[in-house]
């Protein structure tokens, strides 16, 4: 039980990490799910926003389900 502890203490440092001032390039992406909600199934996006930093790294700078 206690690396679900961890775990979530690495979410909560990587969303309230400082983000670069600038990226040079940014891109969007999102995949499809299909998921079963209230008896049905329905189709569920997570979006993805991923960075690329000065020094040539990709970041992954936030997600969401839409």
């Amino acid at each position: 039980m206690g690396w679900i502890i961890r775990v979530a203490e690495d979410i909560v440092a990587w969303q309230n990490r400082l983000l670069e001032p600038v990226y040079l390039i940014v891109w969007m992406d999102g995949i499809v799910f299909k998921v079963r909600e209230n008896s049905k199934v329905v189709n569920k996006t997570i979006y993805i926003a991923v960075g690329l930093r000065k020094d040539g790294f990709k970041e992954v700078l936030g997600y969401m389900v839409g």
